[in-house]
């Protein structure tokens, strides 16, 4: 299963404490840089192209996945529910970013969630059905068919660095076969009759050691605290 980066874990945990005045101010306050970068960060090659199709400029963005969407996968993710997935605009002025979010943005992208979901099969065409979208929506994001590890993947490398997949990497040679005993030496070996053993003598088999507290999944449900008001100051869905 993907394991979550420290940005989305961030998230998560934001969206639990829920906001705060100070924060919502602080956002405002921020707005149009916030907005700058997130327009810099679509404006990136890897990111030209809808992550879930093969729609172009996509102008919307997923959380906490960090990936950019086009606004028809944009609604398919609202209705996944915002356990899972929480939308925003990043081409308007219609909602407020705030800081916790645009990291997830940096730290992911399209180009790292392409490796973090590398077994998925090829992205619907911009034209599929909204139906069939969905179903790959919740295969992808709802049952984790298709994770990989994305906390093994480098914080910050070029594009040629993250293109290599973890699949392609060289294998180490083979050791060489131990050498055949002839057909003579085979002969002379003799046969152990079998021997029946009583099951209430055997060992009990130890119990598997626990996994390490800070391996999350990557869309691991949240249960919030409160339920935060919507501070994005969206009007319209998409």
């Amino acid at each position: 299963m993907t394991m979550e980066l420290p940005e989305q874990a961030a998230y998560k945990a934001a969206l639990r404490a829920g906001r705060t005045e100070a924060m919502t101010a602080a956002a405002k306050a921020m707005d149009k840089e916030s907005h700058k970068k997130l327009n810099a960060l679509r404006s990136l090659p890897e990111n030209a192209e809808c992550f879930d199709c093969s729609a172009r400029k996509p102008g919307w963005a997923a959380l906490p996945h960090g990936i950019f969407i086009c606004i028809d996968c944009a609604q398919i993710h609202r209705n996944l529910g915002r356990h899972i997935s929480q939308v925003k605009a990043v081409n308007t002025g219609t909602y407020l970013w705030f800081p916790h979010e645009i990291a997830v943005m940096e730290a992911v992208g399209n180009l790292r969630a392409n490796l973090a979901y590398s077994d998925a099969p090829t992205k619907l065409d911009a034209s599929t059905p909204a139906s069939i979208k969905m179903d790959r929506a919740r295969a992808k994001y709802e049952e984790h068919r298709w994770d990989r590890c994305a906390k093994c993947l480098p914080s910050s490398a070029s594009p040629s660095q993250l293109g290599s997949s973890p699949t392609n990497a060289p294998q180490a040679a083979l050791p060489a076969a131990a050498p055949r005993a002839s057909s003579a030496s085979r002969r002379r070996t003799s046969v152990l009759p079998a021997r029946r053993v009583d099951p209430t003598t055997l060992p009990a088999i130890p119990p598997a050691p626990a996994q390490p507290n800070d391996l999350i999944l990557w869309d691991e449900p949240f249960t919030a605290t409160s339920a935060p008001a919507d501070l994005d100051l969206a009007t319209s869905t998409p």
